[in-house]
């Protein structure tokens, strides 16, 4: 009877068990994407507190095509035809030297937004860039509702697009830049767009997926059957034809830094991986000070100027 009672016990406890295990899982591929994306509308500084010269820009974004993004990825709540994404032109100076400046178009990471990045576009414009700063839809100003890995994608094309069209930049001098899921963006669109001047990663990570795989309750989830979010920038890198750099510190404990390394060895020459020592996932700019600056103008007037 106590065996009986026991055994009884041990079903129901699996049974359980098993509900919440499948419970968790439908949770995790449904909501997923508010696992990766966190968008903030306040914008605390505009370029003009350091001084910047800066036009506000809204871009159109057209729906993802098939060919850009699975269906698996789509989202209601996202798309949509008439969303305008918001952003920040800021023209290079005058030089006397520089006719015909680069153009770094800057993505930003999961938890920022445009009045984040006011001091490093500063530097960039001190470097003789002309710069662009884009909110993925969701974020900041740019309208639409909250951002999926179709959405990002879609926005990352749009931003293309106004440079191309509408601000009559050739592409070979246009300068893709990304940190963290920024980069992951970045290489993905320099995979779209190989006529690229040349694409720079910051603590960007392979893929969704292999950040999940070093998370250990992740590992008990079946993920690769799961994600839709994938963020496969390690295919990326394995495609693209376009020069490129890789940013990482070696204290950083959010996106490791074996992952650049292992994006570098992925993609083709020409290509740079600068690991700045006792930099975390956010400071590898100040840690790295002039030497920051000096480095990114080298490697383009290495494969761009």
């Amino acid at each position: 009877m106590i065996g009986r009672s026991l055994l009884s016990l041990g079903i129901k406890g699996i049974a359980v068990g098993l509900a919440l295990y499948l419970v968790l899982c439908g949770y995790l591929y449904t909501q997923q994407a508010r696992f990766i994306f966190f968008p903030r509308r306040a914008i605390a500084r505009t370029p003009a507190a350091v001084g910047l010269v800066f036009e506000d820009v809204w871009i159109p974004v057209e729906e993802a095509s098939a060919e850009n993004a699975s269906a698996e990825n789509a989202s209601a709540e996202n798309a949509s035809d008439e969303d305008l994404m918001h952003g920040w032109w800021i023209p290079a100076g005058d030089s006397p030297l520089e006719d015909d400046p680069l153009t770094l178009l800057y993505f930003h990471g999961n938890a920022a937004n445009v009045g984040d990045l006011v001091d490093l576009a500063r530097q960039f414009h001190d470097m003789g860039l002309a710069v662009l700063l884009v909110d993925y839809r969701g974020y900041g100003r740019s309208q639409g509702g909250f951002p999926s890995q179709e959405s990002v994608y879609a926005d990352a094309e749009a931003a293309w697009r106004y440079l191309v069209r509408d601000r009559q930049r050739a592409p070979h001098r246009i300068v893709l830049y990304g940190h963290s899921l920024g980069g992951a963006i970045a290489l993905w669109l320099a995979a779209q767009q190989p006529q690229a001047g040349a694409v720079i990663a910051e603590a960007s990570f392979t893929s969704v997926g292999a950040i999940a795989q070093r998370i250990p309750p992740y590992r008990l989830l079946p993920i690769d059957r799961l994600l839709t979010q994938r963020f496969d920038a390690l295919a990326a890198a394995q495609q693209m034809q376009v020069p490129v750099l890789f940013l990482h510190g070696t204290a950083d404990v959010t996106v490791p830094p074996d992952m650049s390394e292992t994006l570098y060895e992925a993609a083709t020459e020409p290509k740079e991986l600068w690991l700045v020592p006792q930099a975390n996932h956010n400071t590898v700019p100040a840690v790295a000070g002039a030497a920051y600056p000096q480095r990114i103008q080298q490697f383009l007037n290495r494969v761009v100027r």
